[in-house]
């Protein structure tokens, strides 16, 4: 009896993690989009959304985000032009 419940309790443990594996990746794929959307609109380079990946760092670079104002889009075209003339 004693060799079932170490049994269910390793296949419980494994379980779980895969769960929170599966978990982690679904808002890793989530938010790598939503960041690179949101440095776009700020007007910052769209490889920034990388930092999401820090552990920790990743709250305080959402509040970075959250907290700088979006561009005009008057701003975002004068940008986008001299970026093609280059």
């Amino acid at each position: 009896m004693d060799r079932y419940i170490e049994i269910v309790a390793t296949v419980s443990a494994y379980g779980f993690a895969f769960f929170i594996v599966i978990i982690s990746i679904c808002f890793i794929l989530v938010s790598l989009p939503n960041g690179a959307r949101r440095l776009n609109d700020i007007g910052w380079p769209w490889a920034l959304t990388f930092l999401n990946l820090i552990p920790y760092f990743n709250f305080i670079w959402w509040i970075v985000l959250g907290c700088v104002p979006s561009q005009d889009n008057n701003q975002k075209e004068v940008r986008q032009i001299q970026l093609d003339d280059e």
